[in-house]
C-alpha cells in the first residue's frame, strides 16, 4: 500500500470511526441472500448485545453462537441484525478479487424487501462485516494508532491539569508564608525582638485578653459593698438565731452560708430578702439550698445581680 493510501485510510478512520467508511473506494458489498436477517423492535435497545443475539436465534436454523453478527440501529429505534457463518465469510473473501487490504467495509448490497423501509438504507451502510476477526489489518492498526494518540493526548491534558493545580497550591503556600512573615515583621516592629521563651504572637494574644478583661471591668457597674451588706442585715430577722459562716460579694452575686436551728428558719431567712437593692444594683434571690443536720439546718442563699436603676428592693 502506498503512503497516500495509508493517509486516506487514516483520514477515513478519523472521520467515520470504527463503523466503516461509506466511501465506495473503500467499501465492498455482499449479496444479501448470503446473510441471516432480523429486525428487533425499539424496546430491544434496552437489551444487551447477547440478549439481542438470543432474540435473533429464535428466527435462525443454527445456533447464534456459530454466527458472525453485526447490527445497526434505525431512526425509529429498531435494530437490524445480520449474521453469517465465519467459515462461509472467510471462504467468500478469499474468492473476491475486489476485496483487498485497502477495503474498509463490507456491507450487504441491499435490505430484504420484508425488512426494508425509507430509513433502512442509512442503516445498511452501518452493517459492516469487517470487524472482529475480519477487521482489515491496516484499519486495526489505524484504530490502534488513533486510540494511542487519544490516550497520549488525554495523558498530556491530565499532566497539564495536575501541573496547574500544583502550581496553584505552591502559589497559595507562598502567599500564606509571605503573610506569616509580614505578620511577624509587624509584631517585631510593634513589640520589638522576642527576647524570652514566649513568642511575640503569644505575647500579643495575652495583651489582647488583658485589654478585653480591662474593658469588661471598666464597663461593669461599681458596687457599694457596705451598702449591699447593710441592706441585707436590715432585712435579717432579729429574733432568729443564726450563725453566718461566710459572706461572699462579687461583681455579679452575693452568697451567704450559715446554719439555723431548723429548715423552717432557713426558709424564713430566704423569704425575708427576696431582693436586695443598693443604689443602682438589684440582686434577686435564687432558690434556697438547705439541708437538715443533727446540729441544725445548713443553708446557702445566693442573690444574683439582675439590673441597674431598678428601685423597690427591701428597705
Amino acid at each position: 500500500m502506498t503512503a497516500p493510501l495509508h493517509r486516506r485510510l487514516w483520514q477515513r478512520l478519523i472521520e467515520d470511526g470504527d463503523a466503516g467508511s461509506t466511501d465506495p473506494r473503500f467499501t465492498a458489498t455482499l449479496d444479501a441472500q448470503m446473510l441471516y436477517w432480523t429486525r428487533l423492535p425499539a424496546e430491544s435497545r434496552a437489551l444487551t448485545a447477547q440478549q439481542q443475539d438470543y432474540r435473533f436465534e429464535r428466527t435462525l436454523p443454527v445456533p447464534v453462537e456459530n454466527l458472525h453478527i453485526v447490527r445497526s440501529r434505525l431512526s425509529d429505534g429498531s435494530i437490524l441484525l445480520v449474521g453469517i457463518e465465519p467459515g462461509q465469510l472467510r471462504t467468500h473473501l478469499t474468492q473476491r478479487s475486489d476485496v483487498s487490504e485497502a477495503t474498509w467495509a463490507l456491507v450487504p448490497d441491499r435490505i430484504p424487501e420484508h425488512l426494508a423501509s425509507a430509513e433502512t438504507e442509512a442503516a445498511r451502510l452501518g452493517l459492516n462485516l469487517l470487524h472482529g476477526d475480519f477487521e482489515p489489518a491496516h484499519r486495526r492498526q489505524a484504530r490502534q494508532r488513533r486510540n494511542l494518540i487519544l490516550s497520549v493526548a488525554a495523558g498530556v491534558v491530565l499532566a497539564l491539569v495536575l501541573g496547574g493545580i500544583e502550581r496553584r497550591v505552591t502559589a497559595q503556600r507562598q502567599a500564606a508564608e509571605a503573610l506569616r512573615r509580614q505578620g511577624q515583621d509587624l509584631l517585631a516592629k510593634t513589640l520589638g525582638p522576642s527576647s524570652g521563651p514566649v513568642p511575640n504572637a503569644a505575647l500579643l494574644t495575652q495583651e489582647l485578653r488583658r485589654l478585653e478583661q480591662a474593658a469588661r471591668s471598666s464597663t461593669a457597674m461599681p458596687l457599694d459593698t457596705a451598702q449591699v451588706l447593710q441592706r441585707l442585715w436590715t432585712t435579717w430577722p432579729a429574733d432568729l438565731s443564726a450563725q453566718v459562716a461566710t459572706v461572699s460579694l462579687t461583681q455579679d452575686r452575693l452568697v451567704v452560708r450559715g446554719s439555723v436551728p431548723t429548715l423552717a428558719d432557713a426558709e424564713r431567712l430566704a423569704k425575708a430578702s427576696p431582693t436586695i437593692t443598693a443604689g443602682d444594683a438589684v440582686f434577686q434571690a435564687a432558690p434556697l439550698q438547705a439541708e437538715q443536720t443533727p446540729r441544725g439546718a445548713v443553708f446557702l442563699i445566693t442573690w444574683h445581680l439582675q439590673a441597674a436603676g431598678t428601685k423597690g428592693g427591701a428597705p
